[in-house]
């Protein structure tokens, strides 16, 4: 090889690196979930990957995992948090997802409440939120809307 050949695969190595450090916020997130007696849920910074609010904002409303799969251990595999189930379920709607993921919402819901809900309600949209130039929805009025949505469910 000669020299232009190994400045331009030095140059790729060094940007897919910086890539790679962009995205490090991936490696600072749980990557698994069982209970929410886990102190990451409680306390974090992570924002809500579908409306961009804090997933986590006191005790009373940890951040709420997004499933991508389970481990024979029964713990879930996290794809990204969210700052409520009603933020999951438009994830949910938002990315096409299957039946599979959306059984697990429901299963993450159960060990949270105690109940596993027949139905769980989608969020508001998130272009409704004032933050975004679009809506008129304050951000702590948002997750106060999408909270009660997400105590009165069908069992």
């Amino acid at each position: 090889m000669d020299d232009i050949t190994n400045i331009y695969n030095e140059n790729l190595l060094n940007k897919k690196l910086k890539k790679t450090n962009i995205l490090g916020i991936a490696n600072k997130i749980n990557v698994t979930f069982s209970e929410f007696d886990n102190e990451w849920c409680k306390k974090n910074s992570i924002k809500c990957f579908y409306c961009g609010l804090d997933s986590y904002n006191n005790n009373e409303n940890p951040s709420i995992p997004y499933p991508s799969g389970i481990n024979e251990d029964r713990s879930i595999n996290v794809k990204y948090y969210c700052c409520s189930f009603g933020c999951c379920m438009s994830l949910l709607f938002q990315n096409n997802d299957d039946n599979d993921i959306k059984y697990l919402i429901h299963e993450i819901y159960k060990r949270k409440y105690g109940v596993k809900p027949e139905y769980l309600e989608k969020g508001l949209n998130k272009n409704e939120l004032t933050i975004y130039g679009t809506g008129n929805i304050p951000p702590l009025d948002f997750m106060k809307i999408n909270k009660e949505r997400e105590t009165n469910i069908k069992i």
